[in-house]
């Protein structure tokens, strides 16, 4: 058993969590929970070559996410499992711990969903209103929706004679929306001069919704446009209809380091300071899975920054923390009730094993 004066990062992680399980639960997303370090080898041992596929799909900067790999990826195995038995539309929320390696180890604290089996709009749109619900009933009312397709971008990738250096060093470029970098990228490749016209444009594509689908036509001599059109037109109209205040703009030319993804993306941002809160998109049949797929994630660290800058807070303070096990569960109870006696607000959680 331990206990602690509690900080606020304990009290807004803790209450962020639960938000988030009374939430999930309320759109009918089934808490599951994700994979440590240590059930992950068998899951390995047991879906090897989907696990080199994982691997693949991780994006040119090395950033791997690991302890339970992707919860993305040990989501999709579970689903296609159970997909062998017949189930095919299945929903499921979880909390996870990822790790990220770069420069340096850092440890995030993750919140998703996955939505197995949906190939309508109704699988993104629903998980922006959950987001947007989540994030409202923190307190974080001013938020930008940014609502794109990697389509374009993946045709990009499949243009022949590129070498891997050109190709990694053009996706940077639009990326970055860096225009000037990006013409200096394709200055000498083997692209045809129209080519290089249509991806100049690229970076150009983001915007409100109007404008940005009226420059897509500028890039359909040397790339096919109409799917990707037609999949962002068909989610905005959804989205009008049940969700007309979200603050919607469009990013056609997404690059994202995550290449699982296949067709439509999104990110949630704080419309103040641009903080991203949250990321999704369309994974179908990734990982070899046969199911379509839509997932979103919740960064809960940039989450409790944001609430941290909060005037009016969203939780109420507590002044200690009680952590408790199996074998001193009684323990922690009573010395919560005694403390409680003495005017003391006392939160009390299982101890993570």
């Amino acid at each position: 058993m331990t206990l602690a004066w509690t900080t606020n990062d304990f009290l807004n992680f803790a209450n962020c969590v639960d938000l988030f399980n009374d939430l999930s639960h309320q759109f009918a997303y089934m808490r599951i929970p994700a994979p440590s370090v240590h059930s992950l080898e068998p899951l390995m041992d047991n879906y090897a070559s989907y696990f080199q596929d994982f691997i693949k799909y991780m994006g040119p900067d090395g950033s791997l996410y690991a302890v339970n790999g992707d919860p993305t990826f040990s989501m999709a195995m579970y689903a296609k499992q159970r997909a062998a038995t017949g189930v095919q539309t299945q929903k499921y929320a979880y909390h996870s711990t990822a790790y990220r390696w770069k420069a340096s180890p850092s440890e995030r604290q993750v919140l998703g969903v996955e939505y197995f089996g949906c190939q309508s709009p109704e699988a993104e749109v629903e998980q922006l209103l959950m987001l947007n619900a989540y994030f409202n009933q923190l307190g974080i009312k001013d938020l930008y929706f940014e609502l794109g397709d990697v389509d374009l971008v993946n045709q990009v990738q499949e243009i022949g004679g590129l070498s891997a250096e050109d190709l990694s060093g053009i996706l940077h470029a639009i990326r970055q929306k860096d225009l000037p970098l990006l013409q200096q990228q394709m200055a000498g490749t083997s692209l045809e001069p129209d080519v290089q016209l249509a991806i100049a444009k690229i970076p150009l594509l983001f915007g409100p919704p109007g404008s940005v689908l009226a420059k897509l036509e500028a890039v359909s001599k040397a790339f096919c446009i109409s799917k990707t059109k037609q999949r962002v037109q068909d989610i905005l109209r959804h989205i009008n209809q049940v969700a007309p205040d979200l603050q919607i703009h469009l990013d056609i030319g997404l690059a994202n380091r995550y290449q699982y993804y296949t067709s439509s993306m999104f990110k949630v941002y704080t419309a103040d300071r641009g903080t991203l809160l949250a990321r999704g998109g369309r994974y179908d049949h990734a990982f070899g899975s046969p199911l379509t797929a839509c997932g979103a994630s919740i960064d809960l660290n940039q989450v409790n920054e944001v609430i941290s800058m909060q005037k009016n807070k969203p939780f109420t303070t507590t002044d200690f923390a009680i952590l408790y096990g199996p074998s001193n569960y009684v323990q922690a109870m009573d010395l919560a009730s005694r403390l409680r006696t003495r005017g003391k607000s006392v939160l009390t959680r299982p101890e993570c094993p």
